[in-house]
């Protein structure tokens, strides 16, 4: 069978594959998946995730031989799974890869917006030490913090806050009742948010999920409390979240609706105001980005691969 790998990993993941799977072709194409770069005769595609393009039936259609799709990816909603299961092609995801990369990753944007780190390292590098005091900021311990999913990262990022002193609670549909035994209580979200010190998203985007945050969430939550967002950027409605900022302490957000218009490029007005405001801390979508994750995407995808290639 023919796999084609596309994306920043394919040329690294290709050789691997080669040697896993030596009666099959195994070839790379630079960049991300678009209509520009399908490969007609290509049968299992493995790809990066890519907000800027849906994998829906213009690029299908280009690919008439296709039976699965790899996402290299936690999320999947840069593939229209009902299209493919009416084609009958396979998805398949790496779930867990970076579970602990992103749920550290969270840990370390609660602590970035608590204590303004991303002020006061920009007053440091001008060598600017004359008023630290306009640098104080919150401490963790004792408070409460929201969890918004509560998957493969939501449950590791309340693990890892329950040892900080904090109170942990947690809205999902789908309750984690090993964690509830940690000390995580589950609440509606409405009641999740009016009582959080600091809201941590983690939740897939899918049609209930879009905008969770949204003008009337943002008017529950509590005057100075904090949002970070690792989920997806659509989880929040930017303008709502731009009027609500008066109020809030901080937001810091690895990922930002309009995130495919800043692959591609372009630089909205809403991201622009946004990302200018003195509240605001945007990291470029990083979470998964580190070595140790980056290591078991690749054995999650020769796995995956070993179910769907024959062996002889």
């Amino acid at each position: 069978m023919k796999v084609v790998l596309y994306g920043q990993m394919g040329r690294q993941l290709e050789d691997v594959l080669k040697a896993n799977f030596p009666l099959h072709a195994i070839e790379s194409v630079d960049g991300l998946l678009t209509e520009a770069n399908t490969v007609h005769d290509a049968e299992i595609i493995v790809i990066k995730y890519n907000p800027s393009v849906k994998i829906s039936s213009s690029i299908l259609d280009k690919m008439p031989k296709l039976k699965a799709i790899v996402a290299a990816s936690t999320g999947m909603d840069h593939v229209d799974i009902e299209e493919c299961k009416r084609r009958g092609i396979t998805v398949k995801n790496c779930p867990t890869y970076a579970a602990n990369a992103v749920a550290e990753l969270a840990l370390a944007l609660v602590f970035f917006g608590m204590r303004g780190l991303a002020q006061a390292s920009r007053a440091g590098g001008l060598l600017d030490y004359s008023n630290n005091a306009r640098f104080s900021g919150i401490e963790l311990q004792g408070k409460t913090c929201a969890v918004l999913g509560t998957g493969n990262i939501g449950a590791l990022v309340c693990e890892k806050m329950l040892p900080l002193g904090c109170t942990v609670v947690a809205y999902d549909i789908v309750e984690n009742h090993s964690l509830e035994q940690k000390g995580v209580r589950y609440m509606k979200l409405n009641d999740a948010l009016s009582i959080a010190d600091v809201v941590i998203l983690t939740l897939p985007l899918v049609k209930g999920t879009y905008h969770i945050l949204g003008g009337e969430a943002f008017s529950l939550m509590k005057d100075g409390a904090g949002i970070v967002n690792v989920g997806r950027g659509a989880l929040i409605d930017n303008a709502a979240l731009y009027n609500a900022l008066g109020r809030l302490s901080f937001a810091v957000l690895d990922v930002v609706e309009g995130e495919d218009e800043l692959v591609s490029g372009k630089k909205g007005a809403q991201l622009i105001k946004l990302s200018q405001h003195p509240k605001v801390i945007l990291t470029p979508h990083i979470g998964a980005r580190t070595r140790e994750a980056e290591n078991r995407m690749v054995e999650q995808i020769v796995g995956i691969l070993r179910g769907l290639l024959p062996s002889a």
